[in-house]
């Protein structure tokens, strides 16, 4: 029989820093309030470091910020309006506005590059919310009502655009920069073709995004790196691994499991693949979170040395599966 042997996966860059971070977090994590609510924004010219830790202070967080985050970059001033957000989605579009990831770990909220945060530390939904949010944003573009802009500026439709079809519109910072303005006598249409219009007018293209309208100048990209939802491309080897294939579906720990034999439920669950403890453990798991790809949120429990695990390839006489070791690395 095949055993794939998974090893702990190389240092992403800053990767030893976070870490330690990460688990002086998870000792907070009571200490954080509840995400999940909404959170009404309104940045009318703040430094974006400001604004960060504003944000993050409603919710008990400690806001950190890679060091490879420039001092110009921290005072860049963010112009956004939004009623409809949850507190990780604004501190997802804040993280946005500069082309940086939002992460929660814990207590901790990192604002760094993409490429200097391992994919898993990536802020993304608890499922069933990302999935209560996909079904919301999928009944967004039928939505009716009417709205009139003459040589309005971007700021009052985004607002309108929220009191009208009850959710957010939020615009690139080089549309805001361009200070533009909307001339749209009054219309009464759905969401989609109020949204083809504007697109129109500023020569933009739009999409549904992380529970908002996101408008973007036309020759930038669709979906910002930054923090985006489950489902955001990220780099891959040439050779994807046999673990890679296996465990390429999302894996969400959002909270503290009991015990070992309901984490691997929760991954069983998850990921299709039948999951064992080996040898049985009394003790519960270290509390962790982590969502993304469940390869990667392996690999950063087992870098973090809570658990190390094997993943067996399908036999003939027996489908894959996954055998987890509790306290073996430690």
């Amino acid at each position: 029989m095949y055993v794939n042997r998974v090893h702990r996966p190389r240092f992403f860059c800053g990767t030893g820093r976070l870490a330690l971070l990460a688990l002086l977090a998870c000792a907070r994590v009571g200490a954080a309030a509840d995400l999940d609510d909404p959170c009404p924004v309104a940045w009318r010219g703040e430094p974006l470091a400001d604004a960060a830790r504003e944000l993050a202070d409603r919710y008990a967080l400690t806001c950190v910020f890679d060091t490879s985050v420039s001092t110009e970059t921290k005072r860049e001033r963010v112009r956004m309006e939004a009623a409809h957000l949850t507190g990780r989605q604004a501190l997802r579009w804040l993280a946005r506005w500069a082309d940086l990831e939002a992460v929660i770990l814990g207590a901790t909220v990192f604002l760094a590059p993409p490429d200097r945060l391992p994919r898993i530390w990536r802020l993304r939904a608890d499922r069933n919310a990302t999935e209560r949010a996909d079904r919301r944003i999928e009944e967004l573009p039928a939505r009716t009502g009417t709205v009139a802009w003459i040589d309005a500026p971007l700021s009052l439709v985004a607002r309108d655009v929220s009191a009208v079809f009850g959710v957010d519109m939020i615009f690139h910072r080089r549309l805001v920069a361009s200070q533009k303005t909307v001339y749209l006598p009054e219309v009464s249409d759905t969401l989609a073709s109020v949204c083809e219009k504007l697109a129109e007018l500023l020569e933009a293209s739009y999409t549904c995004l992380d529970g908002a309208i996101w408008v973007y100048p036309a020759a930038a990209r669709t979906r910002p790196a930054a923090s985006a939802p489950a489902g955001s491309p990220v780099a891959a080897s040439a050779v994807p691994t046999t673990a890679e294939v296996l465990l390429a579906d999302p894996l969400v720990v959002a909270r503290p499991v009991e015990g070992w034999e309901a984490l691997a439920a929760r991954i069983t669950a998850q990921t299709g693949l039948a999951c064992l403890v080996e040898p049985p453990a009394a003790d519960p798991p270290p509390a962790f979170e982590a969502a993304g790809p469940a390869h990667t949120v392996l690999e950063a429990a087992a870098l973090l040395g809570l658990f190390t695990y094997q993943v067996e390839p399908a036999r003939p006489d027996a489908p894959a599966g996954i055998v987890l070791r509790p306290g073996s690395a430690r």
